[in-house]
């Protein structure tokens, strides 16, 4: 899997997060995750998943990319941001 390019796939939908209200992002995400599909522009597909959780006052997201290989698969390239609430 190429790290840099996953990394930039879950830099990228943190901030699609960052961007929601927090009451948006804590009804999608609280109390489950949402699973994704994305085509990159070579035409490799990407698993992406977005929890989130309850930390102190606010709610941290983790966003996990995988390109569906076996090892990525077990260790997917994961980044996390806080939403103040």
């Amino acid at each position: 899997m190429n790290r840099s390019k996953a990394r930039a796939i879950a830099v990228e939908k943190l901030g699609y997060w960052a961007g929601e209200a927090a009451s948006e992002v804590g009804e999608r995400l609280l109390d489950g995750s949402v699973r994704e599909r994305y085509v990159d522009e070579q035409g490799k597909t990407w698993t992406i998943a977005s929890k989130a959780f309850w930390d102190g006052e606010d709610i941290r997201v983790v966003v996990s990319v995988d390109d569906g290989g076996l090892l990525s698969s077990l260790f997917p390239e994961s980044q996390s941001d806080v939403i103040r609430v």
